[in-house]
């Protein structure tokens, strides 16, 4: 059997002390050099150290774990880029700290039956939540009631306890309805997931608040899952009865792609006949002729600001707001 290797050993071959190593291992590592870290992390890895973590969560009580909690009835929930963003960034700030992540889907008619929240058993809890503003506050005292600490992203909630993380998503929708205004365009529509979003909510109101400076009016269209089929059937029925617009904003930059698809199918050219714009500019939008307008995300960055407040209030650190909101800027494209 192959002898296992000590936390006395990394330090001798790294000339480091014992506790210099296990604050490297407990991601512990705000007062330390840059060169000292890699140089310990380095003989971490050549010497192929395993950090007894069963033994630390038995001494400080401590289960090294974060949990993620998305409330989203569609099944691929997932597949949503900004969620995944998210995750991704609060997965890795929470990997390079020896944190996981436990990641928790919930549909919206199992809330009231659900028991799985009293069984993740975490240090704190990070959550992305949507469906109406009563099925969300359900999760929120749900989550409160663990008495742990709690990152709620894209919203804000009036207790604090609760750390609250999101982009300006009520700017991102004046920034959008402003260039459209600047093209006069007239007639507007704006693509919306059936699921409620606080973000899609923010944006619209920013639309409308530029909108409504202009005595202008959008019509908001519901379509479904947000996936090509459903919002293929949603603009082809607003076409149907009312004509074509002469702006298209795509809640997000998925709605925008399949809205400037159909377009094309049907020999409209963009932004010729109609202007499309989207929202969050993730790598996906590059795939789509013209170039979309479309609002800049900072979904990922969010992510790992929620993994650091929730190992800042773990480790009982004092956070100087309960709020952070991330700027947002919009991306020139030719869709518009």
């Amino acid at each position: 059997m192959k002898k296992k290797i000590t936390i006395r050993e990394v330090a001798e071959a790294a000339k480091v002390t014992m506790m210099t190593v296990s604050n490297v291992v407990n991601g512990k590592t705000d007062q330390m050099s840059k060169e000292t870290r890699d140089k310990v992390q380095a003989v971490i890895e050549q010497l192929g150290y395993k950090p007894n973590h069963a033994a630390k969560t038995l001494r400080t009580k401590s289960s090294l774990s974060i949990g993620m909690v998305i409330l989203d009835d569609v099944p691929e929930f997932l597949a949503d880029t900004y969620t995944s963003q998210v995750a991704s960034g609060l997965s890795n700030y929470l990997a390079d700290r020896n944190y996981s992540l436990i990641l928790q889907g919930i549909r919206s008619q199992s809330i009231q039956t659900k028991s799985i929240l009293e069984e993740i058993h975490a240090d704190g809890i990070c959550a992305i939540l949507s469906g109406s503003k009563e099925k969300r506050e359900k999760i929120i005292k749900k989550i409160l009631n663990l008495n742990l600490p709690f990152v709620l992203i894209q919203e804000k909630y009036p207790d604090n306890r609760i750390h609250s993380i999101m982009q300006d998503d009520f700017k991102a929708g004046k920034l959008i309805a402003e260039f459209l205004v600047k093209k006069d365009c007239k007639k507007f529509i704006f693509l919306a997931p059936k699921q409620n979003w606080p973000a899609i909510e923010q944006r619209v109101l920013g639309v409308k608040k530029i909108l409504s400076r202009n005595n202008l009016n959008i019509e908001i269209i519901e379509c479904g899952d947000e996936g090509l089929k459903d919002t293929k059937s949603a603009v082809l029925n607003y076409i149907e009865k009312k004509g074509f617009p002469e702006a298209i904003i795509g809640g997000n930059d998925k709605m925008a792609m399949g809205a400037i698809r159909i377009l094309s199918e049907k020999g409209i050219s963009v932004p010729n006949d109609v202007r499309v714009t989207g929202f969050n500019a993730f790598e996906t939008a590059a795939y789509i002729t013209p170039n979309l307008v479309t609002i800049q995300s900072k979904a990922y960055e969010i992510g790992m600001e929620a993994g650091r407040i929730l190992i800042d209030r773990i480790k009982h650190k004092i956070i100087d707001s309960n709020e952070i909101v991330f700027p947002v800027s919009l991306v020139a494209g030719e869709s518009a």
